[in-house]
């Protein structure tokens, strides 16, 4: 199994760490709270960094998703790791999904998805989901602006539990689907999607937990709250 680890980072030039997992210990050496508020760029390879701040900020502007890229992150004892890199616009934030890179079947099968993701999520005038998200920004915000990114939220699983408990969940979620995230933290995300989608939902993550892959899933939103009712 694949050692990972998850970060946000914020949208500026710095790339400020905002939140790491645990499981950076294993891949860098670092605790978290040793990354928190530093900048991501502290840790690439010098040969690397004009090109990685560059693609930075050209992604952050084409709010793209799925983007994987591969580079040299220094870990705490100074040493280069060869990384594989799995990152997000998610609204206001960046996710970062990184990996010690290990050729083999499973580099090269997310290779393949990561660009089918990134067009299942992309959107344009000719894209019915273009205009339908236009409309909802409008009114979820109070204020909408040209540069404004397309409404996204993220939730961090916990893939070791059966029922994939939500660990984390960012701030975007509550102006998606009106819930705060810290109301979703704890409870299973199967209970967030509807009756009538679960079965293929948990057949597909299985299978992308299995393979340490990506899964695209597009279903009905259940309030999870409601499991909270007698």
């Amino acid at each position: 199994m694949e050692t990972t680890f998850i970060s946000i980072h914020d949208l500026s030039d710095q790339a400020i760490t905002l939140y790491t997992s645990d499981s950076v210990v294993d891949v860098l050496g670092y605790t978290p709270e040793e990354l928190v508020s530093t900048s991501a760029w502290d840790h690439f390879h010098p040969d690397e960094l004009p090109l990685a701040q560059h693609i930075h900020g050209k992604k952050i502007k084409a709010d793209k998703a799925a983007v994987l890229a591969y580079c040299r992150i220094r870990n705490k004892s100074g040493e280069w790791v060869g990384c594989e890199c799995c990152f997000s616009i998610v609204y206001d934030v960046m996710i970062a999904c990184t990996s010690v890179y290990q050729r083999g079947l499973s580099s090269e099968k997310r290779a393949l998805e990561a660009p089918l993701v990134r067009r299942c999520f992309s959107s344009s005038p000719e894209d019915p989901r273009y205009h339908m998200l236009s409309y909802i920004s409008t009114k979820l915000t109070q204020q909408v602006t040209p540069t404004q990114h397309e409404p996204r939220a993220a939730l961090f699983l916990n893939r070791f539990t059966r029922t994939l408990t939500i660990m984390y969940a960012t701030s975007g979620l509550k102006d998606i689907v009106g819930i705060p995230a810290e109301e979703m933290r704890g409870r299973s995300f199967y209970y967030c999607i509807a009756d009538n989608c679960v079965q293929d939902a948990v057949k597909c993550l299985e299978n992308a937990k299995a393979n340490n892959s990506m899964a695209y899933l597009r279903f009905w939103f259940r309030d999870p709250r409601l499991s909270d009712e007698p």
